[in-house]
């Protein structure tokens, strides 16, 4: 079996872990070598984001150019949508019922 490897990038994650695996004494590496040669010890890794920030989206446009995170990375997903719908969002994720048109609001370009 193919083990599968995904990038998440999004604002808000809640991870679970432990500590004992950091390193003692962290190194400096170019960000690009560093994101990719952690889906050597890891089938996830996440990214945060900051809203706005183009120095930000300029780097994840080169990770996701560079050929040895294309080798390596088979998914990515993204956290994304508009907050005015936040709470739909919630509810139907909660198991509420909250029609689909509702919560797609949340990500389509749709008028009331």
């Amino acid at each position: 079996m193919k083990l599968r490897h995904i990038l998440l990038l999004g604002t808000s994650f809640l991870v679970f872990g432990s500590p004992s695996g950091a390193q003692g004494n962290p190194k400096l590496e170019k960000a690009n070598a560093a994101v990719v040669s952690a889906f050597g010890t890891h089938d996830i890794v996440m990214l945060g984001e900051i809203h706005g920030n183009k120095q930000l989206y300029a780097w994840l446009r080169s990770l996701v150019a560079t050929p040895e995170f294309a080798d390596r990375v088979d998914d990515i997903v993204m956290e994304f949508g508009n907050s005015l719908y936040q709470k739909s969002v919630d509810r139907y994720v909660s198991g509420e019922d909250v029609s689909l048109e509702q919560v797609q609001k949340a990500w389509l370009l749709l008028q009331d």
